[in-house]
């Protein structure tokens, strides 16, 4: 076929491929739901050819090989693509949804969020400014609030308090957590037995396709602590960095995070019902720099409570985990007090990007700042700043998004106290084509 005619026929192409491929696909219930499968189609198409000019867009795709095949065989450039998606949401905003349909509206919410974030991504390859709030508010969908530095200061203060010795309250911190150090012959079977449990716990409240299953594999030389790859078919890979230390109270945080119920359960259920049963192609491709991961990482940092609540993940890090790894159950109960007030301080990382990336501070004082404030030494400190140069304002995805997350489901009952309905209104979230816009006007 000769170029020009790829060119004027290409979504129409692409439509038909996808029908024939899912010929087992229901019928549309009406032309909404017609014309949305056609909008998702394009927009998957669009996100493709986006990622052929930005290696870290597209985390995961496994839709119909033909959309890939398009994009690769078309190669839009990023002008064409920034233009496409500007017409496609406007003619997203024309289709007339039944005031009856709430699962429909919440679909086209969601197709308009992910393609205003797309054309705001090609604008800023193609080299657009914008601030760190600009940016986040663009491909996310929300603003973090400022925290002065005066805040992180009295937490700095109250954490010396704590601390044995004296001196620089970051070296003591550092000198005192060694002792809950895993021996790295002991990584592996701590991180089983985590996965072991995790899963059990997260299988016993929420459906889960009967193949899924990740494979867990320790890397190095990474800007990141943990990530996890979603492959399709209900499969991930989670690769965790074993560049950063780890403490005892680290792994079940990365595998609930990364594993159970986060990251692979996010994505494998919107697999299983929004992809297979429902035909919903434009969750067939999860591009990183998106409204759509401030649900993922919400989902996975506030996750963690759900699967472990704060007093159960204490006990069983003190009964199971310390005397796996030689620690003293009495000497940890401390650790885990002073703990709570380092979680608090990582917030300080949100602010130390926004200074840096709006060219407030530069490279060494966003590292010292760090090393301050996230207690660790500063050639861990560069890493982190590493990840501000390599992500930009992804960092907002994971405290606004668990904030929401929890504030969404905290506020139906879904409290500590009340495991059960914290369970069902996680479950209800991975059910629903949820938005940022959808968890702030709730």
């Amino acid at each position: 076929m000769k170029p020009a005619l790829i060119k004027t026929t290409l979504f129409s192409i692409i439509a038909v491929l996808t029908i024939v491929s899912c010929s087992k696909t229901p019928r549309p219930t009406n032309r909404a739901e017609t014309k949305l499968n056609s909008v998702a189609v394009k927009y998957v198409f669009l996100a493709l050819s986006l990622g052929k000019y930005d290696a870290d867009y597209i985390d995961a795709y496994f839709g119909p090989d033909s959309i890939k095949k398009a994009a690769e065989r078309r190669k839009l450039t990023i002008q064409e693509i920034a233009a496409k998606s500007d017409s496609l949401e406007k003619a997203l905003r024309k289709i007339k949804i039944p005031k009856t349909d709430s699962l429909l509206s919440l679909r086209k919410e969601f197709l308009a969020s992910q393609l205003k974030s797309l054309n705001f991504r090609a604008r800023q390859l193609e080299g657009e400014k914008a601030s760190f709030d600009e940016e986040s508010k663009a491909l996310y969908g929300v603003v973090a609030k400022k925290t002065p530095y005066s805040y992180y200061d009295s937490l700095y203060a109250s954490l010396g308090e704590k601390l044995p010795g004296k001196g620089k309250i970051s070296k003591r911190f550092i000198e005192y957590r060694r002792q809950f150090l895993i021996p790295k012959d002991k990584l592996d079977s701590v991180y089983k037995l985590i996965v072991n449990e995790s899963r059990a716990r997260t299988k016993r409240k929420i459906k889960l396709p009967e193949n899924e299953n990740f494979e867990l594999r320790f890397v190095n030389d990474k800007p990141w602590g943990g990530y996890n790859w979603f492959k399709g078919n209900a499969h991930s890979l989670i690769q965790i960095n074993l560049d950063f230390p780890t403490y005892i109270d680290r792994p079940i945080g990365l595998i609930c995070h990364e594993g159970y119920p986060g990251h692979h359960v996010y994505h494998s259920l919107l697999e299983e019902n929004f992809v297979k049963k429902r035909k919903w192609t434009e969750y067939s491709v999860y591009p990183l720099f998106s409204p759509e991961a401030l649900l993922s990482e919400g989902l996975a940092n506030f996750g963690v409570s759900v699967v472990f609540p704060p007093k159960d993940k204490l006990n069983y890090e003190k009964k199971v985990l310390c005397p796996l790894v030689g620690v003293s159950p009495s000497e940890y109960a401390k650790y885990a007090e002073i703990s709570d007030i380092v979680e608090k301080l990582s917030r300080s990382s949100v602010d130390i990007a926004r200074d840096y990336l709006d060219g407030k501070i530069d490279r060494k004082q966003a590292a010292e700042k760090i090393a301050k404030y996230r207690l660790r030494p500063i050639e861990e400190a560069l890493k982190n700043v590493d990840f501000f140069d390599k992500y930009r304002s992804y960092i907002v995805n994971y405290y606004v998004g668990q904030d929401l997350c929890a504030r969404w489901v905290e506020s139906r009952g879904g409290t500590t106290d009340n495991p059960e309905a914290r369970w069902r209104l996680y479950a209800r979230l991975l059910s629903v084509p949820a938005t940022p816009a959808f968890l702030l006007r709730n």
